[in-house]
């Protein structure tokens, strides 16, 4: 496990101590069994899973607009390896007052 600081260059509210737990299943060593679980927490008052990708072709990304936290699975399947034009499969947005409030840990 790992995890990430989503708000590491951003210093204001309400992004301080927001991160991301990256676990990684290393399945049973055939191709594209290896797949990688991601979990947005504040550490203290909620755990939101946010989904799971293949670290070869897909990627999640987090990126914080006021009190949105906006997530971004795309894939460079079909595409150059170096992400230059990645294809969106999913957009979720969450509000962290919400997430807050709730309290949910999953």
């Amino acid at each position: 496990m790992r995890t990430l600081d989503i708000c590491k260059n951003e210093s204001r509210l309400p992004c301080s101590k927001l991160y991301v737990e990256v676990f990684n299943d290393l399945g049973v060593g055939l191709p594209e069994s290896d797949l990688t679980y991601d979990y947005l927490t504040d550490s203290s008052s909620f755990r939101l899973f946010l989904g799971k990708y293949d670290e070869t072709s897909e990627i999640l990304t987090a990126d914080i607009k006021g009190d949105s936290v906006i997530i971004i699975k795309s894939t460079n399947e079909g595409q150059s390896p170096e992400w230059q034009s990645p294809k969106v499969l999913e957009k979720k947005v969450y509000s962290l007052k919400e997430l807050k409030e709730k309290g949910q840990v999953e």
